[in-house]
């Protein structure tokens, strides 16, 4: 074989390798960029929170009714209640109380999701959300439904399964947690970690009433259709198709169907945060009401409330 034609021969063996390499690394790019649109990057916080957006979100300086003392106790660890429109707080007990939050995180949750997610898209449920136990909705691996279903079982039935059924069909699991972190230090709050979408029990997962305060004013001025999760009263059923199972949906808080005005609630409970509570009430005024560790839930939220409404009308707007 001549000189010449070896080198022919090399150089086409270069040339043959090359195009595979090329095409490998299209593959492998393309691949990516699949993957980035099923599980996005939350949107990067680059901008800090501007003064305009601390009056709207953060909460006002504790008011101290003129009797200087309130005609009841509550038997929580932390409680705020406040005035949604001003921000202005009524009452506070602990409010930095760091502790666990049980499900009132999953506030933050909707927050991520309504940021983050076309609400009639259909979601997958893997393996790891439908294991996930009480509350559920009964979730089934490979089921599918509308994440705004998942965000009526969250909010109502308070189900872990559609939690994290949530936070993986968003975001994915990881970048959804990272979100909710994200928006916590964006927010300024100092007592607030999360390490799951559902408040399930960890020793990293924490906050504080007036930290959970703020989240909700947010939510709920940023996003006032979050009420509408929260405060279905009605039950709902989600028919069977041939994708799932038939779901019956109903509100497992007493609250919202006792407390005059009330008109969203957000319950929590486990072993160890014991019962915690977010709750909005609307007469003259919306009123919201966190409660964290509540020994007797149904009695504190309503003395909280009532003596909210009692003294916001002797507070002059900040």
């Amino acid at each position: 074989m001549s000189h010449n034609k070896r080198i022919l021969i090399i150089l086409g063996a270069f040339f043959v390798l090359a195009v595979i390499l090329v095409a490998g690394f299209k593959k492998i790019t393309e691949k990516k960029k699949e993957s980035g649109s099923q599980n996005p990057i939350p949107k990067i916080l680059e901008n800090k929170i501007t003064d305009k957006e601390r009056n709207d979100y953060f909460l006002k300086t504790n008011f101290i009714d003129e009797n200087g003392s309130t005609p009841f106790n509550t038997l929580t660890d932390g409680a705020v209640v406040f005035d949604q429109e001003t921000g202005q707080i009524l009452y506070t007990k602990n409010p930095d109380f760091k502790g666990p939050t049980a499900s009132i995180s999953k506030i933050m949750t909707a927050v991520i999701v309504l940021e983050n997610a076309n609400l009639n898209k259909e979601i997958t449920v893997s393996k790891n959300a439908a294991s996930q136990i009480p509350n559920s909705m009964d979730l089934k691996e490979g089921e599918k439904l509308k994440a705004e279903d998942l965000m009526y079982g969250m909010m109502m039935l308070s189900a872990n399964d559609a939690s994290f059924a949530l936070a993986e069909g968003t975001l994915g699991y990881d970048n959804f947690v990272k979100a909710m972190n994200d928006k916590a230090k964006w927010l300024e709050l100092k007592n607030t970690n999360f390490t799951n979408p559902a408040g399930l029990d960890d020793s990293n997962h924490k906050s504080s009433a007036y930290d959970l305060g703020v989240i909700t004013r947010y939510a709920i001025k940023k996003y006032p259709q979050i009420l509408k999760y929260m405060g279905q009263k009605e039950d709902i059923n989600i028919p069977k198709t041939d994708k799932h199972g038939a779901h019956w949906l109903y509100h497992i808080s007493d609250m919202l169907k006792i407390y005059p005005g009330m008109d969203g609630a957000k319950t929590g409970y486990t072993w160890e945060a014991g019962h915690t509570f977010i709750g909005t009430a609307l007469r003259d005024k919306r009123l919201v009401v966190v409660v964290l560790n509540s020994q007797n839930p149904n009695s504190d939220i309503t003395n909280l409330l009532d003596y909210g409404f009692m003294v916001v009308g002797k507070v002059k707007n900040p």
